[in-house]
């Protein structure tokens, strides 16, 4: 008896450690990204701006925004609740990322509905700045200010 309940307890653990350790757990693959170009009918008709997130297999900076900055829940929801999402793989689909000009991975590109460039953020922005970026954007902010200016005044109430 002893044993069997042993071999429940060290097989409940393996499958939870091959869960967390497919990265899928925790990772932006829990986000619904929208293949590029169709994302735009949907940002047109829920009515929200896209996200367009610019990624390279192997980039440790993608991977920290994936891992870490997709995997936190008030991420999460801003940006599920604000944004249509759009992921490429910068090295699969070179045509894109040359087509917005993308350089550094990763990089994020925020648009409107109708396809129309917003705002580019290349490279990893600090987690706390980032989270202000998703706000900004999110709330139609772009409209007012610049990033600088909205991620300067957020810096003074720590985001």
């Amino acid at each position: 008896m002893l044993l069997s309940v042993r071999f429940i307890y060290a097989s409940i653990g393996i499958l939870l450690a091959a869960v967390l350790l497919t990265g899928d757990f925790c990772s932006g693959a829990s986000l619904r990204w929208i293949e590029y170009p169709k994302v735009f009918s949907t940002a047109k008709e829920k009515g929200k701006p896209v996200l367009l997130y610019f990624y390279m297999p192997g980039c440790r900076y993608c991977k920290t925004l994936d891992e870490q900055y997709f995997a936190d829940a008030g991420i999460r929801k801003m940006m599920t609740e604000d944004f249509v999402l759009s992921r490429v793989d910068g090295t699969a689909q070179r045509d894109i990322a040359a087509e917005f000009e993308v350089m550094a991975y990763p990089t994020v590109w925020l648009l409107n509905a109708k396809g129309e460039r917003l705002v580019k953020i290349p490279g990893l922005l600090e987690k706390g700045e980032y989270r202000a970026f998703l706000e900004y954007a999110g709330k139609d902010q772009h409209r007012t200010m610049d990033l600088r200016s909205y991620l300067r005044s957020k810096s003074r109430s720590k985001y």
